[in-house]
């Protein structure tokens, strides 16, 4: 126990991404173009560093674009968030492939006649149809939990029962002894994280079935849930180093759901990240 201790501690430490949950189809490109800042920096500083450095000369490795799976060790999102960080994870997916993504997949099912009228029964089918034709239909298939894979990379997303007031499930692409989510497919664990309430019914899943939203005031801000996961996979021996937490913008005021509940959530949930931040060497970004 002791060498494993000692293990955790010569480790890195730990760098975090975690996603704010909004309103599908509204205002979550904003994230990705933060995220998309965030990585073209540190591409530009390490390419500049490999500039001043004969040892990085014809390394193919150290001159491919970095992925958010490359700079971070767990990404957690909720919402639309959590769509992000199975794309970034479980697929491997650069920030401009995700932006591409997602673009095809707002104009196929967010500005579709079915989720600006709230046609839920359609909407679902629209999305579903929509995820199957923008990625790999055998991957979508597969179990979330993805056992015996080697990663430098862990992510999850967030959802709850809408009609009882129990914590949200963790959906992981990891293993874990923690887990209390039902089994389920990728195409599982991206339908149910935008399932909203107002557009998509919550998402049945289970036996018995559970009934699982993934967006929603309670639980809008992840970071905490993700500060908690941390501790329980790594214990108290490996540290953190920085903390990257990003909203989802101010929506408009004619959107459905109740967008400032949403916010005053994230919101609050940031101020006391902060809070515990304050007076340790781990830096927050929020």
């Amino acid at each position: 126990m002791r060498d494993g201790h000692q293990a955790l501690l010569n480790r890195p430490p730990s760098c975090v991404l975690t996603l704010d949950g909004g309103i599908p189809g509204t205002t979550e490109f904003s994230q990705l173009v933060i995220i998309e800042r965030i990585v073209n920096d540190l591409q530009f500083r390490r390419e500049d560093d490999e500039d001043l450095s004969d040892e990085s000369e014809g390394d193919g490795e150290t001159n491919r674009q970095l992925r958010p799976c490359d700079i971070f060790d767990y990404i957690a999102g909720s919402g639309t968030g959590g769509v992000f960080a199975i794309l970034f994870e479980y697929f491997q997916f650069s920030v401009s492939e995700a932006k591409a993504f997602y673009y095809k997949l707002y104009n196929q099912v967010f500005a579709a006649p079915s989720w600006i009228h709230q046609d839920k029964e359609n909407s679902r089918r629209t999305l579903e149809d929509s995820l199957k034709s923008l990625l790999p239909l055998d991957t979508l298939n597969k179990l979330l939990v993805t056992k015996g894979k080697p990663r430098q990379c862990r992510a999850f997303t967030c959802a709850a029962n809408p009609t009882n007031n129990a914590s949200p499930r963790l959906f992981r692409t990891y293993p874990s002894r923690q887990s209390t989510a039902p089994k389920c497919t990728v195409l599982d664990a991206l339908v149910l994280s935008f399932a909203d309430g107002h557009h998509l019914e919550p998402y049945p899943l289970g036996e018995p079935v559970e009934l699982f939203s993934g967006s929603g005031h309670r639980f809008g801000n992840p970071t905490s849930r993700a500060l908690q996961e941390i501790q329980a996979v790594e214990g108290h021996g490996r540290p953190l180093s920085c903390i990257v937490s990003i909203g989802v913008g101010i929506p408009g005021p004619l959107l459905e759901g109740d967008p400032r509940a949403i916010l005053r959530d994230c919101e609050r949930e940031a101020e006391e990240l902060r809070s515990r931040c304050s007076g340790t060497e781990t830096s927050s970004f929020g």
